[in-house]
């Protein structure tokens, strides 16, 4: 059983490497892209709530969005919550544990990764329910901290580190 997720995920990320080529690449049709001239940070992170304040129990909806700040098309490799690391901490700087929810998703792993292309000016969004995934069941403020790694191109070996914390508030119910 081992044996075949680990065969399975082999393939899954050579499939993707071929597919992430750099030589694919373009600025445009007729002018080949040139890997020489990549810029260090191909995106800006930004984590932003659909809202600043939320009901006890309402989805904390939040928006983290990678922009493509370059002058040339730039790839992220996807696998859900997986691709970060999220700190909740309470407004006494309490860090806020994981639910069962998200427990049960770490422990077996992203079930796939995709590569996706982001076109210069453009972005891509990940949206998170956070109360889904961290304990949020106490009215008060929040601080949520999103770091993603993004290896960059050409080879995917070197990296950087990007980070965006958002601030919600969360009161009773009724």
């Amino acid at each position: 059983m081992k044996f075949s997720k680990v065969t399975l995920i082999f393939v899954a990320v050579t499939c993707l490497g071929f597919t992430l080529s750099p030589v694919s690449l373009q600025t445009n049709k007729n002018q080949p892209f040139d890997s020489t001239k990549l810029p260090l940070d191909c995106f800006q992170l930004s984590a932003e709530a659909e809202k600043e304040t939320f009901r006890l129990g309402e989805p904390v909806r939040i928006n983290v969005k990678f922009t493509n700040v370059t002058d040339h098309l730039c790839k992220l490799i996807l696998s859900g919550v997986y691709d970060y690391k999220i700190t909740v901490k309470d407004e006494s700087g309490a860090i806020r544990p994981k639910t069962e929810y998200l427990e049960k998703l770490l422990k077996f792993g992203p079930s796939s990764y995709r590569g996706i292309g982001v076109d210069p000016g453009e972005s891509y969004v990940d949206i998170f329910t956070m109360n889904s995934l961290y304990d949020m069941t106490t009215p008060g403020s929040y601080s949520i901290t999103f770091k993603r790694i993004i290896y960059l191109e050409p080879s995917f070996k070197k990296k950087v580190e990007l980070t965006s914390t958002v601030k919600v508030k969360i009161i009773g119910a009724n």
